[in-house]
């Protein structure tokens, strides 16, 4: 399976979460794509030691992804969603 994460920049509270759902992506084998904007965020927040595909556009994921993880509110979702267009991820 292979997933597309967007999102946006967070409160630090926020950190350990996505640290755990990184972490339990990848210890299932669950190919990750992150947003390249979101993915410059989460580094400036704690290191990764992850490896993951980033992607800018749609036509980079349109063909790759299964499954699109929008992590935000409801701004961020509209955001994913006008990325993902009629792509049916």
């Amino acid at each position: 399976m292979r997933i597309a994460i967007y999102g946006r920049e967070f409160q630090p509270s926020v950190i350990p979460h996505v640290k755990h759902l990184f972490e339990y992506l990848v210890d299932k084998n669950i190919e990750i794509w992150v947003y390249n904007p979101f993915h410059e965020f989460l580094q400036s927040q704690f290191e990764c030691a992850f490896n993951f595909s980033t992607y800018n556009t749609y036509q980079e994921i349109k063909d790759h992804i299964d499954i699109m993880l929008s992590l935000g509110g409801d701004g961020t979702m509209l955001s994913a969603v006008s990325l993902i267009k009629d792509s049916g991820i």
